[in-house]
């Protein structure tokens, strides 16, 4: 089956009081998913909705991201 989208990360937690996100990423660096403007998150019906990033930052094995709406 042929995939729309390439999953490069998985939300793990929310971080912090200002509801950013946790994610792990699973590209080769976690720079590249950082370095993303935008973002597209599978909803629960198998959708995808696009979301833009207002900040991210490469923590060790993970990303820290914050994202509209």
């Amino acid at each position: 089956m042929k995939k729309e989208y390439l999953e490069g990360g998985k939300i793990c937690t929310s971080h912090g009081v200002r509801g950013a996100l946790k994610l792990e990423h699973l590209c080769d660096d976690a720079s590249v998913l950082a370095k993303q403007k935008r973002v597209f998150f599978k909803t629960r019906d198998g959708k995808f909705e696009e979301r833009r990033v207002k900040s991210a930052s490469a923590s060790g094995k993970f990303v820290l991201m914050s994202i509209e709406g």
